[in-house]
């Protein structure tokens, strides 16, 4: 449901993977309206979760498209948690789970978004080759996916799909300045280059 929906509950619901739960713990200092239950997550994914034919299935329904963000975002909170609580080891047993179980195969644009913090992530712990091979599928499926989209709305002289369209803007620009941050200023050219173009289709109707 809605945060907005929580009805003051927010500082007493914590995310442990595909639910949250209620527990009789306040954190007032958290920085973001969602609290992790780390542990948890850590065991749900490395024990519990069953992940059937998910990586190598040959077609996935669009519901099932969807759900690939929200997997990727399970796997980011519980990389994330880990690595605040300096359990680095477990982080990287994580992030084995990750491209054991996960498609290679990238869906739309909120699936190329969800993987900016596991590339993120990555850096964190010093996979950079793993991180910048991420990086450069991702990149390259929202350049193709925001092509399509400045195609469609030039063939209409009218803006298509304008929230992914800046969600994907968006994310091409944390990219380069992540790149940037790790020390890829080559590769961070290259996504800036790719951002600004792609800006460019769109500057009469937005700005990015």
């Amino acid at each position: 449901m809605p945060a907005e929906q929580f009805n003051g509950l927010d500082n007493y619901l914590y995310n442990e993977g595909l639910v949250l739960r209620l527990m009789p713990l306040a954190n007032e200092n958290t920085q973001n309206n969602e609290l992790i239950n780390t542990p948890v997550l850590y065991h749900n994914l490395m024990n519990k979760f069953l992940w059937g034919n998910l990586k190598n299935a040959s077609y996935l329904d669009t519901e099932s498209q969807t759900h690939i963000s929200i997997l990727t975002n399970i796997f980011n909170n519980t990389i994330s948690g880990l690595i605040n609580m300096g359990k680095m080891e477990e982080a990287k047993k994580v992030v084995a789970r990750y491209f054991e179980v996960m498609p290679d195969k990238l869906y739309g644009i909120r699936s190329s978004a969800s993987l900016y913090f596991m590339i993120e992530n990555l850096y964190l712990l010093g996979e950079k080759q793993r991180a910048n091979e991420l990086l450069r599928r991702s990149s390259a499926n929202l350049q193709k996916e925001i092509s399509y989209l400045a195609d469609i709305s030039d063939s209409k002289n009218s803006v298509v799909g304008e929230q992914n369209i800046q969600l994907g803007l968006s994310f091409l620009n944390q990219m380069a300045r992540l790149t940037a941050a790790n020390g890829e200023a080559k590769f961070s050219t290259e996504l800036n280059h790719q951002f600004n173009a792609l800006a460019a289709r769109f500057s009469g109707h937005f700005s990015p």
